[in-house]
């Protein structure tokens, strides 16, 4: 879109700008709240919401601020914008609301951070600032979602409806009658569970599912594959793979269905998860020396903490010249992203990181 594209006139601000502004942040973050609480129409301008709600706004605001500056990659903020603004619109928020909110950021951070870097940052939030109508027209459409409509028909919306309903059980049958008659955990994946989880995301960023509801779809699916209904481990033919969460994220289910397909088709996985430090994985790959890594970020102010695990990576001794594979939810809004931390592929679903897998392996130096 033309739009986006013109996210490229945006100059590059400097990394003692972006440093500076990390660093105060939480200060920033708190002068943009001081200034909407007190504005006599802010509940109606969020919809009659609690005030939690801009607050998290904020929160969530700074977290991908920070992490978009340091990468200067403008288009994915803009994206990212779309998607904020069309998730509290469907929760009530007014659409002046974005605009006196940006506003207020400027004010904010003329006040906290040094003129240079002021100039510098405020440059950015101009462009929102002037491109603001389009954005939020974008924000209201169809022309632009993370998660795109899918068809449900048939076994899809059964499951679907078992997912929003709750029903463990019902979803465990499915799931088990489907592989005595398929015996193939990609196409139960790719065809079923995946545009299911998709759509309860679509439909939560619409507001029609709450996040108690989401969660549970998710739980579910979890315990699904944990039950064993789901595994289809073959004996191992090829080399080690290294499964990991980047730093921050807590979304482990895309990662484990990835692992789950490698394990299927024949790969060592080693399935370390969340919550692990970078130099605690940098330790752990050089102890098993493995063909490759993959690192998941769902969430994408997760971006820049997922490029200094990739540094550290490549720094570390005997490991760089290490494969690395990313993926995720954060990689779905743009196709810069993975190659500006430093991914060697990006794969979009189970099916292409077996792909990217095998090719790689088949091209052993």
């Amino acid at each position: 879109m033309s739009l986006f594209k013109s996210t490229e006139n945006i100059t590059p601000i400097s990394s003692k700008a972006s440093n500076e502004y990390t660093m105060n942040q939480e200060t920033i973050r708190l002068l943009v709240q001081q200034q909407l609480t007190i504005l006599p129409e802010i509940r109606q301008m969020i919809g009659n919401n609690p005030l939690q709600l801009m607050y998290d706004n904020h929160y969530y605001r700074t977290a991908f601020m920070s992490a978009f500056l340091k990468l200067n990659n403008y288009e994915l903020l803009a994206r990212i914008f779309v998607w904020h603004c069309r998730v509290y619109c469907a929760r009530g928020f007014q659409y002046k609301y974005f605009l006196i909110d940006l506003h207020a950021w400027q004010t904010a951070i003329d006040k906290v951070l040094t003129k240079e870097s002021a100039y510098e940052i405020k440059a950015v939030y101009q462009w929102l600032i002037d491109h603001h109508e389009d954005l939020l027209n974008l924000a209201i459409s169809d022309e632009y979602h993370v998660f795109s409509e899918v068809h449900m028909e048939g076994l899809n919306y059964i499951f679907l409806m078992h997912l929003l309903h709750g029903d463990y059980k019902a979803c465990l049958a499915i799931t088990e009658q489907y592989l005595k008659e398929e015996d193939t955990l990609i196409t139960l994946y790719l065809r079923v569970i995946q545009p299911c989880l998709y759509e309860i995301g679509r439909l939560w960023e619409g507001g029609h599912v709450s996040v108690a509801q989401e969660h549970l779809a998710t739980a579910i699916v979890s315990r699904v594959m944990l039950a064993g209904g789901t595994r289809r481990v073959a004996d191992c033919c090829k080399g080690k793979a290294v499964f990991v969460c980047a730093p921050g994220e807590l979304h482990e289910l895309g990662l484990r269905m990835v692992a789950d397909l490698l394990e299927e088709d024949g790969w060592q996985v080693d399935f370390l998860g969340a919550s692990l430090s970078v130099v605690e994985l940098v330790n752990y790959l050089q102890s098993c020396s493995p063909h490759f890594i993959g690192i998941t970020v769902s969430v994408p102010f997760n971006l820049d903490f997922a490029r200094e695990e990739i540094e550290a990576i490549r720094q570390a001794l005997d490991l760089n010249k290490l494969k690395i594979m990313v993926g995720g939810p954060a990689f779905h809004h743009e196709d810069r992203s993975w190659r500006l931390i430093g991914a060697d592929a990006y794969a979009i679903d189970g099916s292409a990181a077996v792909e990217i897998a095998n090719r790689w392996w088949n091209v052993k130096e």
